[in-house]
């Protein structure tokens, strides 16, 4: 029996978290004074699950001094009172989508990713950068409070045709 890719809806947007960026000269020194000495250690499109004031967060690095942070609170009140050589900012084109690990080994079968980046084995605590056709996406495979979530970022003007081809998808139960 085969089943839509979609049987539950997609999360577009989770109102109690948002995805913020932090970026410049000091970007690794603010983000570890935020997060901790780790972050400092991940590689290009590596995670790691904390907290910051009492509220559990992501923190993806992208590259050395840019990180992508998921988190529930204004980032930017805990950055700006720092005084660094950083910006940190959301982007109202970004949005993403919540898919399952089974619509995602449906969806690797249409992704294309470039070297050195590989979609088999991809684990927790992962990111990469991928395209479905002509739609460039960010696929985050992570935790949030100890729970597995692989998330699609995407741009907002992309987010339609996205959704429709995601629909189209079939997969086996």
């Amino acid at each position: 029996m085969t089943k839509p890719l979609m049987t539950k809806p997609l999360v577009t947007r989770t109102p109690t978290t948002q995805l913020w960026d932090i970026a410049g000269a000091d970007g690794l020194e603010v983000t570890e004074q935020l997060f901790g000495k780790s972050v400092g250690y991940l590689s290009p499109f590596q995670s790691v699950e904390t907290v910051l004031k009492n509220e559990a967060c992501s923190v993806l690095r992208l590259c050395d001094h840019n990180f992508r942070i998921r988190y529930g609170a204004p980032l930017d009140q805990l950055v700006t009172p720092l005084n660094r050589c950083v910006w940190v900012k959301r982007y109202p084109w970004l949005t993403r989508l919540t898919i399952s690990t089974k619509q995602l080994l449906v969806l690797t079968e249409h992704l294309t990713v470039r070297a050195p980046h590989r979609l088999a084995h991809f684990p927790n605590h992962q990111a990469l950068p991928a395209c479905l056709e002509t739609i460039p996406l960010l696929i985050w495979r992570h935790l949030i409070e100890g729970k597995p979530v692989i998330e699609l970022q995407v741009a907002q003007i992309d987010l339609r045709r996205l959704k429709q081809r995601l629909d189209s998808f079939n997969f086996v139960v």
